[in-house]
Protein backbone atom coordinates (compact mmCIF):
# COMPACT_ATOMS: atom_id res chain seq x y z
CA UNK A 1 0.00 0.00 0.00
CA UNK A 2 1.65 3.30 -1.05
CA UNK A 3 1.10 6.14 1.48
CA UNK A 4 1.10 10.42 0.57
CA UNK A 5 3.19 11.18 3.82
CA UNK A 6 3.63 14.67 5.09
CA UNK A 7 7.10 15.18 7.29
CA UNK A 8 7.33 18.26 8.95
CA UNK A 9 10.68 20.04 10.91
CA UNK A 10 10.72 23.15 12.64
CA UNK A 11 14.51 23.19 12.52
CA UNK A 12 16.24 25.81 11.00
CA UNK A 13 20.19 24.61 12.07
CA UNK A 14 21.29 20.80 10.78
CA UNK A 15 22.40 18.16 13.65
CA UNK A 16 21.41 14.69 14.58
CA UNK A 17 17.55 14.93 14.31
CA UNK A 18 17.56 16.66 10.94
CA UNK A 19 19.77 14.16 9.18
CA UNK A 20 17.89 11.50 10.56
CA UNK A 21 14.23 13.67 8.90
CA UNK A 22 16.14 13.23 5.90
CA UNK A 23 17.00 9.17 5.84
CA UNK A 24 12.96 8.47 7.18
CA UNK A 25 12.02 10.72 3.64
CA UNK A 26 14.65 9.38 1.66
CA UNK A 27 13.39 5.74 2.74
CA UNK A 28 9.91 6.19 2.16
CA UNK A 29 10.31 7.39 -0.88
CA UNK A 30 12.58 4.53 -2.24
CA UNK A 31 10.35 2.12 -0.92
CA UNK A 32 7.21 3.98 -3.33
CA UNK A 33 5.43 6.46 -0.70
CA UNK A 34 4.80 10.20 -1.82
CA UNK A 35 6.55 12.49 0.76
CA UNK A 36 6.38 15.67 1.03
CA UNK A 37 8.80 17.95 3.37
CA UNK A 38 7.27 21.06 5.19
CA UNK A 39 10.03 23.11 6.70
CA UNK A 40 10.70 27.21 7.51
CA UNK A 41 12.13 29.22 4.96
CA UNK A 42 16.26 29.19 5.10
CA UNK A 43 16.11 25.70 6.51
CA UNK A 44 19.54 24.07 6.24
CA UNK A 45 17.70 20.49 5.27
CA UNK A 46 15.80 22.68 2.05
CA UNK A 47 19.03 22.59 0.47
CA UNK A 48 19.45 19.32 1.15
CA UNK A 49 16.34 17.62 0.75
CA UNK A 50 16.73 19.36 -2.53
CA UNK A 51 19.58 17.72 -3.85
CA UNK A 52 17.46 14.23 -3.71
CA UNK A 53 14.59 15.43 -5.06
CA UNK A 54 12.54 15.70 -2.49
CA UNK A 55 9.39 18.08 -2.51
CA UNK A 56 9.67 20.86 -0.13
CA UNK A 57 6.71 23.17 1.25
CA UNK A 58 8.23 25.85 3.48
CA UNK A 59 5.79 27.18 6.26
CA UNK A 60 6.71 30.22 8.55
CA UNK A 61 6.81 28.94 11.94
CA UNK A 62 6.92 31.67 14.03
CA UNK A 63 4.81 31.64 17.49
CA UNK A 64 2.85 34.64 16.54
CA UNK A 65 1.53 33.30 12.81
CA UNK A 66 0.62 29.77 14.61
CA UNK A 67 -3.09 30.48 13.00
CA UNK A 68 -0.94 30.88 9.75
CA UNK A 69 0.64 28.35 9.92
CA UNK A 70 -1.77 25.78 11.01
CA UNK A 71 -3.93 26.96 7.56
CA UNK A 72 -1.27 26.29 5.03
CA UNK A 73 -0.90 23.04 6.57
CA UNK A 74 -4.30 22.05 6.55
CA UNK A 75 -4.10 23.04 2.41
CA UNK A 76 -0.93 20.91 1.93
CA UNK A 77 -3.09 17.87 3.72
CA UNK A 78 -5.79 18.26 1.56
CA UNK A 79 -3.68 18.92 -1.86
CA UNK A 80 -1.22 16.27 -1.38
CA UNK A 81 -4.18 14.16 0.03
CA UNK A 82 -1.75 12.96 2.98
CA UNK A 83 -2.70 9.65 4.93
CA UNK A 84 0.65 10.41 7.52
CA UNK A 85 1.55 13.99 9.58
CA UNK A 86 4.76 12.65 10.85
CA UNK A 87 5.87 15.81 13.37
CA UNK A 88 9.46 16.07 14.78
CA UNK A 89 10.25 19.89 15.83
CA UNK A 90 8.51 20.87 18.92
CA UNK A 91 7.00 23.83 16.97
CA UNK A 92 6.13 21.95 13.79
CA UNK A 93 4.84 19.05 16.08
CA UNK A 94 1.88 21.53 17.83
CA UNK A 95 1.21 23.38 14.24
CA UNK A 96 0.96 20.27 11.84
CA UNK A 97 -0.63 17.87 14.81
CA UNK A 98 -3.51 20.63 14.74
CA UNK A 99 -3.94 20.82 11.29
CA UNK A 100 -4.06 17.01 11.23
CA UNK A 101 -6.95 17.21 13.51
CA UNK A 102 -8.88 20.19 11.80
CA UNK A 103 -8.31 18.53 8.15
CA UNK A 104 -11.15 16.77 6.92
CA UNK A 105 -8.88 13.53 5.71
CA UNK A 106 -7.94 12.66 8.98
CA UNK A 107 -4.52 11.99 8.70
CA UNK A 108 -3.04 9.57 11.20
CA UNK A 109 -0.56 11.65 13.67
CA UNK A 110 2.86 10.74 14.68
CA UNK A 111 5.41 12.38 16.62
CA UNK A 112 8.85 11.22 16.81
CA UNK A 113 10.82 12.85 20.30
CA UNK A 114 14.49 12.95 19.42
CA UNK A 115 15.60 14.26 22.55
CA UNK A 116 16.41 12.65 25.83
CA UNK A 117 15.95 15.45 28.04
CA UNK A 118 12.50 14.79 29.82
CA UNK A 119 9.31 16.23 28.69
CA UNK A 120 7.74 18.74 31.41
CA UNK A 121 4.47 16.86 32.82
CA UNK A 122 2.10 19.66 31.99
CA UNK A 123 -1.27 20.09 30.58
CA UNK A 124 0.01 21.24 27.27
CA UNK A 125 2.09 18.13 26.80
CA UNK A 126 -0.55 16.06 27.71
CA UNK A 127 -2.51 17.31 25.49
CA UNK A 128 0.23 17.71 22.39
CA UNK A 129 1.28 13.28 23.23
CA UNK A 130 -1.97 12.34 23.66
CA UNK A 131 -5.20 14.05 22.51
CA UNK A 132 -3.42 15.51 19.06
CA UNK A 133 -0.85 12.83 18.85
CA UNK A 134 -1.62 9.04 17.46
CA UNK A 135 1.25 7.74 17.99
CA UNK A 136 4.99 8.64 19.35
CA UNK A 137 8.29 7.12 18.08
CA UNK A 138 11.00 7.41 20.45
CA UNK A 139 14.95 7.52 19.21
CA UNK A 140 15.75 5.07 21.94
CA UNK A 141 14.28 2.71 24.52
CA UNK A 142 15.84 4.78 27.42
CA UNK A 143 13.68 7.72 26.00
CA UNK A 144 10.31 5.63 25.56
CA UNK A 145 10.92 4.29 29.33
CA UNK A 146 10.69 8.20 30.12
CA UNK A 147 7.49 8.67 28.54
CA UNK A 148 5.99 5.96 30.19
CA UNK A 149 7.37 6.38 33.52
CA UNK A 150 7.66 9.65 34.16
CA UNK A 151 5.16 11.51 32.39
CA UNK A 152 2.32 8.41 32.39
CA UNK A 153 1.61 7.76 28.68
CA UNK A 154 0.22 4.90 27.23
CA UNK A 155 3.36 2.85 26.59
CA UNK A 156 0.82 0.84 23.69
CA UNK A 157 1.27 4.17 21.57
CA UNK A 158 5.12 4.56 21.99
CA UNK A 159 7.21 2.57 19.80
CA UNK A 160 11.47 3.17 20.04
CA UNK A 161 12.97 3.20 16.97
CA UNK A 162 16.78 3.67 17.48
CA UNK A 163 18.91 6.00 14.95
CA UNK A 164 20.69 3.61 12.66
CA UNK A 165 24.26 4.71 11.15
CA UNK A 166 25.38 4.80 7.56
CA UNK A 167 28.04 1.88 6.88
CA UNK A 168 28.33 3.33 3.72
CA UNK A 169 28.73 6.62 4.80
CA UNK A 170 31.00 6.44 8.42
CA UNK A 171 33.35 3.41 7.22
CA UNK A 172 36.34 3.05 9.86
CA UNK A 173 39.78 3.12 8.20
CA UNK A 174 43.66 3.19 9.56
CA UNK A 175 44.74 5.82 11.13
CA UNK A 176 47.09 6.97 8.61
CA UNK A 177 48.34 10.07 10.66
CA UNK A 178 47.53 12.83 8.99
CA UNK A 179 44.77 14.12 11.12
CA UNK A 180 47.04 14.12 14.12
CA UNK A 181 49.46 16.11 11.89
CA UNK A 182 46.99 18.53 10.95
CA UNK A 183 46.84 19.39 14.30
CA UNK A 184 50.06 19.28 15.99
CA UNK A 185 49.05 16.11 18.03
CA UNK A 186 52.05 13.61 18.48
CA UNK A 187 51.31 9.60 17.86
CA UNK A 188 52.44 8.94 21.62
CA UNK A 189 49.12 11.14 22.79
CA UNK A 190 46.00 9.87 23.75
CA UNK A 191 43.60 11.61 22.00
CA UNK A 192 39.86 11.77 23.22
CA UNK A 193 36.61 13.58 21.40
CA UNK A 194 33.45 14.69 21.48
CA UNK A 195 31.42 14.63 17.80
CA UNK A 196 27.76 16.37 18.66
CA UNK A 197 25.22 19.07 17.45
CA UNK A 198 26.52 21.59 20.66
CA UNK A 199 23.30 21.87 22.86
CA UNK A 200 23.70 22.23 26.20
CA UNK A 201 21.80 19.12 27.14
CA UNK A 202 24.65 17.54 25.50
CA UNK A 203 26.70 17.28 28.22
CA UNK A 204 30.02 18.63 27.02
CA UNK A 205 30.22 21.27 30.18
CA UNK A 206 30.78 17.96 31.55
CA UNK A 207 33.21 16.96 28.91
CA UNK A 208 35.23 19.60 29.71
CA UNK A 209 35.25 19.10 33.71
CA UNK A 210 36.47 15.44 33.17
CA UNK A 211 39.29 16.86 31.08
CA UNK A 212 40.26 19.07 33.62
CA UNK A 213 40.42 15.99 36.02
CA UNK A 214 42.54 14.28 33.98
CA UNK A 215 45.04 16.36 32.93
CA UNK A 216 45.47 16.99 36.67
CA UNK A 217 47.33 13.23 36.06
CA UNK A 218 48.11 12.54 33.15
CA UNK A 219 49.83 15.40 30.38
CA UNK A 220 49.76 12.97 27.38
CA UNK A 221 46.69 13.70 26.65
CA UNK A 222 44.63 15.80 24.09
CA UNK A 223 40.61 16.71 24.08
CA UNK A 224 38.83 17.56 21.06
CA UNK A 225 34.94 19.19 20.52
CA UNK A 226 33.84 18.69 17.08
CA UNK A 227 30.37 20.01 16.00
CA UNK A 228 27.99 22.89 15.52
CA UNK A 229 25.37 24.74 16.55
CA UNK A 230 24.89 28.12 18.41
CA UNK A 231 26.80 27.03 20.87
CA UNK A 232 29.45 26.39 18.67
CA UNK A 233 31.22 30.01 18.69
CA UNK A 234 32.21 29.39 22.21
CA UNK A 235 34.54 26.76 20.92
CA UNK A 236 36.12 28.10 17.28
CA UNK A 237 39.40 26.55 17.46
CA UNK A 238 40.63 27.60 21.31
CA UNK A 239 42.13 25.96 23.78
CA UNK A 240 41.24 26.40 27.14
CA UNK A 241 43.68 26.95 29.99
CA UNK A 242 43.28 26.00 33.33
CA UNK A 243 46.44 26.57 34.91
Amino acid sequence: MKLNVLQTESALELGGEEFRVLAEVEGLAQRGHHVVLALRPNSQLQGLAGTQGIPVETVRMEKWLYPVAILSLVRLISRYTIDIVHTHGSRDSWIAAIAGRLSRRKPVIIRTRHKSVPIADNFLNRILYTRLTDRIITTGERVRQDLIQLNRFDGSRIVSIPTGVDLGVFRPRPDDGAFRAELGIAPQEFLVGMVSFLRDYKGYRYYIEAARLVLEREAMVRFLIVGDGLNGKLFERRSINWD
